[in-house]
């Protein structure tokens, strides 16, 4: 009925499970490490605008303290 015992099909499966995911290792590790890279950009990107930001909202509340002087 079948070309090969049972457990020699089982075992060929797991052979190229195992294959599959040495392959698949570098590409894991490239994902990660991209994902690290957006991380740290995102973090940097954050950490160089709240100081704009902190200069404009103190420009705001002098604008509206001159205004409200008036």
């Amino acid at each position: 009925m079948s070309d090969g015992s049972y457990v020699e099909r089982v075992r060929s499966l797991s052979v190229r499970a195992r294959g599959s995911g040495v392959v698949g290792s570098p590409g894991l590790l490239l994902l990660g490490a991209l994902l690290a890279l957006l991380i740290a950009a995102w973090v940097v990107a954050v950490a160089v605008c709240s100081g704009d930001l902190d200069r404009a909202d103190s420009r705001l509340a002098n604008d509206f303290r001159d205004r409200s002087e008036l």
